[in-house]
């Protein structure tokens, strides 16, 4: 299996700040709806607020980069620019403000849920989120546009994956 991200720093004072954490690195987190009692990360380079989600947070060498897997949340860089972010959905800070990021991948959290879920999701795309978190070049051969891929693999080998996925959709699978 791939190596886990770096160590990540929590703190919570529940009598201080009710559901607020401080933190640095990355941290995925599955967060229940709760209105009158929002629930806020606060990063070095930005700030979370939690609309009721499943979602991760990435911060460090001064820049922030949120990945929205279930619900909303509210993104901010440090001078208090905004914008909602649902599932699906992922941003970054640049110069300060969160910019959404056009071509996120299908499975950024894959790393602390163990799984890649795919739904009807194009074989190129597939290949780039599984080439990112094993750090290996993976490349079909021949004209995939019309494959497509639906399904649910644990993260535990790469081999495991690329077997099925060549098998359930009859092409070959370059790694490097």
């Amino acid at each position: 299996p791939p190596p886990r991200p770096p160590g990540a720093t929590l703190r919570y004072q529940p009598h201080k700040a009710p559901r607020q954490i401080r933190m640095t690195g990355q941290v995925h987190y599955a967060v229940a709806r709760d209105e009158s009692h929002p629930f806020r990360v606060t990063a070095p380079s930005a700030t979370v607020t939690v609309l009721g989600t499943v979602f991760q947070v990435i911060d460090r060498d001064s820049t922030a980069r949120v990945d929205v897997t279930e619900g909303r949340v509210r993104f901010e860089g440090p001078a208090g620019e905004g914008v909602v972010l649902t599932a699906g959905q992922s941003a970054s800070l640049q110069d300060g403000a969160p910019v959404l990021d056009e071509a996120s991948l299908p499975n950024p959290a894959a790393w602390a849920t163990g799984l890649f879920r795919y739904e009807a999701t194009p074989l190129e795309l597939v290949l780039k989120d599984l080439s990112a978190f094993y750090g290996v070049s993976l490349q079909a051969k021949g004209d995939t546009s019309d494959k497509a891929l639906t399904g649910e693999f644990p993260t535990d080998s790469l081999d495991d994956i690329l077997e099925l996925i060549a098998l359930a959709l009859d092409v070959e699978i370059d790694k490097q």
